[in-house]
C-alpha cells in the first residue's frame, strides 16, 4: 500500500492533475493506496502518521516544501519516499534527475529502486538539498512571498521567481558579521552576505551554489561569500552563480565537511529546501544514508 501526498497549491493545481493520472496508473493495475490533498505540513503529518508504519512507499506530489515536511517523519521511520516534482524550483528533482512525467514517474515507482541518501541535520530538522543562512535564504522567503510567482508558474518559469527576488534583495539586504566552524576549524567573517551548507548542488530555481555537493559522499560542501561590494555581487558574483560552477574570487570561500556551526550577530532567515526558519545560530551535521529514496 502506497501513502499518496498532493499539495493542492504547488504548480498552479499541475500537482493535482498529477495526483488524478498517478490514481488512474494505481487504479487500473489493482494497487492500493491512500491519498491526501494536503495545504500545511501539519494535516500532512497527522494523515502520515496513520498509516507510515505499514505502507510500502510515501509518494509525494508537490513541491520541495511538502517534501521537507515528509522528510520530518519518514527519515525517523525509515520509510522510502518517492517524488513527483509539481513546484516552482524543483531543486530537489533537478539535483536528482527524476522525472516529471506521471506515467513514466509509475511505471519507475512500481520498479521500487531505492537508493540511499545523505541529509542535512539543521538546528535537528532533516533537510535534503542546501541550508543557506544569510542573503540565500532572504532571497527564498521574498520568493515564496512574491505577488508575480503564480504569473511565472502558469507561464512555466517559475525558476524566475527566485531570479527577480534575488535581484531585488540584492539591493536592500544588509551584510552581517559571522563566525563559522567547520569539523573543528574556525574562521571569522566581517562581512558576510551568505553561507550555504549543501547536501546537494542547486537550490533557489536551478542557482548551483554548491558545485561539489553529492548527496553519497557522507559530506556537505559550504560555500561562503565575504567581504565584498553590493555592486561587486551584483554586476559580477551573482551573474557567475547563475552561470554555474566554481567561481574564482577571494570574496568566495569553498569548504567541506560533517560538522558546522555558524553563529552570526543578528536573527536572519534560514533556508533549509525552500523553508524559512530565523535564527542567529545553527548547528548542521550530514547524516550519511539515512533517506531511502526511490529513483523515478
Amino acid at each position: 500500500m502506497y501513502v499518496l501526498i498532493c499539495n493542492r497549491n504547488a504548480g498552479n493545481s499541475s500537482a493535482l492533475q498529477k495526483l488524478e493520472v498517478v490514481k488512474r496508473q494505481l487504479d487500473g493495475r489493482k494497487i492500493a493506496y491512500h491519498a491526501l490533498i494536503s495545504d500545511s505540513a501539519n494535516a500532512t503529518a497527522l494523515f502520515l502518521q496513520q498509516f507510515v508504519a505499514s505502507c510500502k512507499a510515501v509518494v509525494i506530489i508537490g513541491g520541495d516544501g511538502t517534501l521537507h515536511s515528509v522528510l520530518q517523519i519518514c527519515v525517523p521511520s525509515q520509510v522510502p519516499i518517492a517524488f513527483l516534482p509539481s513546484g516552482s524550483g524543483n531543486d530537489s528533482a533537478r539535483n536528482l534527475g527524476i522525472t516529471e512525467d506521471p506515467l513514466l514517474f509509475v511505471e519507475r515507482l512500481l520498479l521500487h529502486n531505492e537508493v540511499q541518501l545523505d541529509a542535512l541535520s539543521v538546528n535537528g530538522i532533516y533537510g535534503l538539498t542546501v541550508a543557506g543562512f544569510g542573503l540565500d535564504a532572504s532571497i527564498g522567503e521574498r520568493a515564496e512571498t512574491a505577488r508575480y510567482k503564480s504569473f511565472f508558474n502558469k507561464i512555466g518559469l517559475g525558476s524566475l521567481t527566485y531570479s527577480v527576488a534575488a535581484v531585488l534583495d540584492l539591493m536592500t539586504f544588509q551584510p552581517y558579521s559571522s563566525k563559522l566552524i567547520v569539523d573543528g576549524k574556525g574562521y571569522e567573517f566581517p562581512v558576510t552576505w551568505l553561507m550555504s551548507c549543501g547536501n546537494m548542488k542547486y537550490y533557489g530555481g536551478g542557482l548551483e551554489i554548491c558545485p561539489k555537493a553529492d548527496p553519497l559522499d557522507g559530506k556537505m560542501n559550504l560555500t561562503v561569500l565575504h567581504g565584498a561590494s553590493r555592486w561587486r555581487i551584483l554586476f559580477s558574483l551573482f551573474p557567475a552563480l547563475l552561470r554555474g560552477g566554481i567561481i574564482e574570487a577571494k570574496e568566495v570561500m569553498y569548504a567541506s565537511g560533517k560538522e558546522v556551526r555558524i553563529v552570526a550577530n543578528r536573527k536572519l532567515p534560514l533556508v533549509v529546501d525552500g523553508e524559512i526558519y530565523w535564527k542567529s545560530e545553527a548547528s548542521i551535521q550530514i547524516v550519511p544514508s539515512i533517506i531511502s529514496f526511490l529513483t523515478t
